[in-house]
């Protein structure tokens, strides 16, 4: 009776035959069945990482577009456009409105007040007359509106602000200060904050040069040329709101800033 048995099954080795003289040599040859694997793995990382960096958009840098961006989205869901950081933020009050901001190249930041309700809260405090020693102003970067009150305010008016805007809460931020300020708009002298609102919803923020006057007497306040730039034409002081005047171009590319009042 035949018995036959199964041979064991041997590993796969390749032999690859050498000759040197009369002798001949074998050499092993082993497969590494994950070595495509781990190369096509290294592919589509590479890939999906170039696709990534490709998507992202280019940074924007032009202001007039943000406050284009900040209209299109609507003064109920944005809180204004400022730098922060050498970058345009915009401020907005929704996660879908960020992702809108963040996919133009902006930087969004998500705040709790929309520009509809800082302004009316700056209109209330418009609506109040005969309180000398204040000054009010919407600042975006701080998605508040900034009430200043000086000496000499009488607790009487300092009631009749807080009242006034009491139903906004932390929308508006009172704060009180040492000094006067001048109604007259002459008292300026270089490096004083000045501001300009040349597009709804964005305010550019320069330095004054400093004073001078022509033959005739009229007053002047020169800064540099770049102040004027997106078209920046009317200037207040930082510190009061105190409005300075419009634009006459200069020589060497300075900017004189003209007076409206004095």
């Amino acid at each position: 009776m035949a018995i036959s048995r199964r041979q064991p099954r041997s590993k796969r080795v390749d032999h690859q035959g050498c000759f040197f003289g009369e002798a001949r040599f074998y050499v092993r040859r082993r497969h590494y069945p994950y070595r495509g694997l781990l190369a096509a793995a290294v592919g589509v990382l590479t890939l999906t990482t170039l696709t990534a960096a490709q998507a992202a958009p280019a940074p924007l840098t032009d202001p007039a577009e943000a406050a284009a961006l900040a209209r299109q989205l609507g003064n109920e869901r944005t809180a204004g456009v400022y730098y922060r950081n050498e970058r345009l933020v915009v401020a907005v009050t929704d996660q879908d409105a960020a992702e809108t901001v963040r996919s133009a190249g902006a930087v969004a930041e998500v705040v709790p007040h929309s520009t509809a309700e800082l302004d009316s809260a700056k209109a209330k405090l418009d609506q109040l007359t005969g309180i000398p020693n204040t000054a009010w102003s919407i600042d975006q970067s701080s998605n508040r509106v900034d009430v200043k009150i000086y000496d000499g305010v009488s607790e009487a008016d300092k009631a009749r602000i807080e009242n006034s805007v009491s139903e906004y809460g932390d929308t508006v931020d009172i704060t009180k200060h040492s000094g006067k300020i001048e109604s007259n708009a002459y008292a300026m002298r270089g490096g004083l904050g000045i501001t300009s609102e040349y597009t709804p919803g964005w305010i550019t923020i320069c330095s004054a040069g400093f004073n001078v006057q022509n033959g005739s007497g009229k007053k002047y306040m020169i800064t540099a040329g770049h102040c004027m730039r997106n078209g920046a034409v009317n200037w207040h002081r930082r510190s009061g709101e105190i409005p300075l005047g419009g634009p006459s171009t200069g020589p060497t590319g300075t900017t004189r800033t003209s007076p409206t009042t004095g």
